[in-house]
């Protein structure tokens, strides 16, 4: 091995992953990254929603006509799925907090 080379072994969180220097490190990454995240879909919506707002307001026979040949049923169906995966996805992320929690307390004991 080279001069000047030392290999510290320092004791690390089980979380850390491997590209980050410590744990504060890693937290800060993650709050920046969903800020990102967030901040793109606000962009990403809102232009949607504005589209559909402009063209709304400009052909308002367009969308009068069109809404005769909606079917309140399949809306209907897509909301439940919806919600109901929704709902689904936050059942699994808050089972696996307790599964998480639960793991930790009888390391610790």
């Amino acid at each position: 091995m080279r001069e000047g080379l030392a290999i510290t072994h320092e004791a690390h969180h089980r979380a850390l992953q491997h590209h980050f220097e410590n744990m504060e490190q890693q937290r800060e990454a993650g709050t920046l990254g969903m800020w990102v995240f967030l901040v793109t879909e606000i962009m990403f919506f809102g232009a949607l929603f504005l589209a559909y707002t402009l063209y709304r307001y400009q052909y308002p026979a367009a969308f009068a006509s069109a809404s005769n040949h909606l079917d309140i049923r399949l809306g209907a169906i897509n909301t439940v799925v919806l919600i109901v995966s929704s709902f689904t996805m936050a059942m699994a992320v808050y089972s696996t907090q307790l599964e998480n929690n639960a793991t930790r307390s009888s390391v610790s004991s």
